[in-house]
């Protein structure tokens, strides 16, 4: 029997004319005038935009990505959600002095509520900036970082 030939694939979801889009493909190749398709929270094609416009006409979401860049998400390997609000605390000291007589202190009297703020903040902070993910190695109260 004869396997019956389906349309288009079904997409909720298409990033189109975006400037430039890093594929991962195996040529690692950057698309000028880019879209990518997208269903279910997953990438089901990355190609031109003219042609997958042409391809997915029934979309229910529309993203319109000129002067953008589209790519991976980034992934950050190391950093401390909860020393987000510590910025410019030790700015141009040594190493010593930065974790011991300041850090260290500074972090250790941070509330539980403190440390889930700070935790908030750079977790909104990593969104903005395209991670997707994150390594925190620990501080002080850390289920208070893992709540936020």
């Amino acid at each position: 029997m004869a396997k019956k030939r389906e349309g288009p694939a079904k997409i909720d979801t298409l990033i189109h004319d975006a400037d430039y889009v890093v594929t991962m493909n195996k040529d690692r190749e950057i698309l000028t005038d880019g879209a990518v398709a997208v269903h279910r929270g997953k990438i089901v094609e990355v190609g031109k935009s003219a042609a997958l416009k042409k391809k997915y006409t029934n979309v229910k979401n529309k993203i319109r990505a000129r002067d953008r860049l589209v790519m991976p998400g980034l992934i950050n390997a190391h950093m401390h959600s909860t020393q987000q609000l510590a910025r410019g605390l030790a700015d141009c000291v040594f190493l010593p002095t930065w974790i011991h007589d300041r850090l260290f202190p500074w972090e250790n009297a941070l509330s539980e509520e403190e440390v889930y703020l700070s935790s908030m903040a750079c977790c909104i902070e990593l969104i903005r900036t395209g991670s997707t993910c994150f390594d925190d190695p620990g501080g002080y109260n850390m289920h208070r970082a893992v709540q936020a």
